[in-house]
């Protein structure tokens, strides 16, 4: 996905119930068959093979109108530091990865899947994390790492925000939205 001007999404006051899309972790590094050289342990086809009823959602439209029912699609990644999950689970004896490390940061393998279609008139966001819970609210996870927002995403004054305060900047408030998801 590439960032423009469209990844600026927000619930309007006057709007009373926003619709968002959360894409959870479709990413190259977990997708057999989309050339990652750095496939994850846990890569499956599953990926290509429930793609096009993704993008069918994405471009779901009210009333056969043009107008998206999306106010805003969240596409969630983990994103991770070399080492921490291993090509084939190969290990050398001083624990570093023999064949490369998956998911990390910056890399083709922690890109949202080219099956995927950027939607044309909807805004959209990436919000990057280091476990699989993509709605946590933890500072840190166990090894003392941030947990969420690791690819710079910020607010003003919140360096790494939570996807919470991201969706609460953008008006997202709970009792007036309602969430989607979908992904692996």
């Amino acid at each position: 996905m590439e960032s423009d001007d469209r990844v600026r999404g927000y619930c309007p006051d006057s709007k009373p119930k926003c619709n968002i899309l959360v894409v959870v972790d479709m990413q190259n590094d977990y997708c057999k068959g989309c050339n990652s050289a750095t496939e994850s342990p846990w890569s499956t086809d599953a990926l290509l093979k429930i793609s096009p009823n993704i993008n069918r959602a994405i471009k779901l439209t009210k009333d056969g109108s043009d107008e998206s029912v999306w106010d805003l699609i969240v596409y969630t990644k983990d994103s991770l530091k070399p080492g921490r999950v291993c090509v084939g689970n190969q290990r050398n004896a001083d624990k570093t990865c023999i064949k490369g490390s998956s998911l990390v940061s910056g890399t083709y393998g922690n890109d949202v899947i080219r099956a995927l279609h950027a939607p044309e008139n909807i805004p959209y966001i990436e919000f990057t994390k280091n476990n699989d819970d993509w709605m946590n609210e933890i500072d840190q996870d166990y090894r003392g790492n941030r947990a969420y927002s690791i690819e710079g995403e910020y607010l003003p004054g919140i360096v790494h925000p939570t996807l919470h305060q991201l969706l609460d900047f953008r008006s997202f408030h709970p009792e007036k939205t309602n969430l989607v998801v979908t992904g692996v």
